[in-house]
């Protein structure tokens, strides 16, 4: 885990000499090796670069295709759609799900009210 995270030089670093996008992997990368039947990744992309978000998105679909469930919540939409295979998005006291990235993004309100699209 620590190689598809691209971490493995730094697993002898203390946390402070870790950088933010560095710690983000780690923390992935623990999560991953306990091999969980699910896992609520909160922000897992907030404060992470590209090729960051790459790594941690290959390691939760590895994850995934092992049978853990996964729940990611953030605001990094792209990133979030590239790692996605449902949607459910909770606004206003209501719960709306989507089978698919592609549904959501085609949904009117959604993109109105969550996307900022007109």
């Amino acid at each position: 885990m620590a190689e598809t995270l691209g971490i493995s030089s730094s697993l002898d670093l203390t946390p402070p000499r870790l950088s933010g996008g560095e710690t983000r992997r780690a923390e992935i990368a623990l999560a991953c090796v306990r091999r969980p039947r699910c896992l609520l990744a909160d922000e897992p992309y907030r404060g992470t670069s590209p090729l960051d978000a790459e790594a941690i998105t290959r390691a939760l679909r590895r994850l995934a295709a092992d049978g853990c469930a996964i729940v990611i919540t953030g605001h990094e939409i792209g990133m979030l759609f590239d790692a996605a295979d449902t949607v459910a998005w909770c606004a206003s006291g209501t719960t709306c799900e989507f089978p698919s990235v592609a549904a959501a993004r085609e949904d009117w309100r959604f993109q109105r009210e969550y996307l900022g699209e007109a």
